[in-house]
């Protein structure tokens, strides 16, 4: 009996190759996983230890000189020479994720060859309103020039997705004031080193706010008699609001690259 032996060809079909090529790419999937959890471990992990390097930093330094932080308005001015540094790290723990998520979505998309129109818009528009919330969370906690790029980004629906522009609207009008408290000790500060004053001597009553925006706050304040008893707008810069500006520029521009 004469048996015939068939000679292995690799598959010519499309199918039979698109499905190869699956086979191998699911590793690579597997590994873009693993990637994405171990950044987010770290970043968690230097955030924690950073705040802590923070806490022993300026416990030491007041040990060393108590002068150094004399009131509490000088320790909300002082510059945190790890600031920029636990900024950055804050600004990837949230924003990594984020990224990871959407670039890993485009790759599965080719990878699983769909081209249903449809499909791929409605993956799209569920991601986009899966994050958003999170990018108006992440802006809220860091502040500074997050919250302008915030305000800019809502106003250009013509290339922003509509879930982002519809949350960061809030951007517009309703930023989270600081503490009243704190913001009467950068004024208590600024009025006793330029003038030697206290805040009572100037202010009858100094309590509502007006506004809250990326770098200040406007307070409606009402003066003693002996500067006019006059109802008046004061605004006040956040500390340190153009070195920070500086180092969320230098964060924002490594997001573009």
């Amino acid at each position: 009996m004469n048996k015939t032996i068939k000679k292995w060809s690799p598959p010519n079909s499309c199918e039979d190759s698109k499905m190869l090529n699956r086979y191998w790419q699911l590793p690579v999937i597997w590994l873009l996983c693993v990637v994405s959890w171990i950044i987010i471990s770290a970043a968690a992990t230097a955030t924690s230890a950073d705040n802590f390097l923070s806490k022993q930093l300026r416990s030491t330094l007041t040990q060393a000189n108590p002068t150094l932080y004399t009131t509490i308005g000088e320790r909300d001015q002082a510059t945190n020479p790890l600031e920029p540094t636990v900024r950055a790290i804050k600004f990837w723990k949230r924003v990594a994720p984020i990224v990871v998520h959407y670039k890993f979505t485009e790759y599965w998309l080719k990878v699983a060859h769909i081209g249903d129109k449809k499909k791929r818009y409605d993956t799209w528009e569920k991601l986009h309103a899966t994050h958003a919330p999170s990018g108006l969370k992440c802006i809220l906690e860091l502040r500074g020039l997050f919250v302008k790029i915030g305000q800019v980004m809502s106003s250009r629906a013509d290339f922003i997705p509509r879930q982002y522009v519809d949350v960061f609207s809030e951007l517009q009008d309703s930023v989270p004031p600081w503490e009243t408290d704190r913001v009467k000790r950068i004024v208590q500060q600024s009025l006793m080193d330029s003038q030697g004053l206290t805040i009572e001597d100037v202010f009858e009553s100094f309590d509502e706010v007006l506004g809250s925006a990326s770098i200040g706050q406007v307070h409606k304040a009402k003066l003693t008699p002996e500067f006019g008893g006059e109802t008046v707008a004061v605004k006040v810069m956040h500390p340190n609001a153009e070195t920070r500006f500086r180092n969320d520029f230098k964060i924002f521009r490594t997001l573009c690259k």
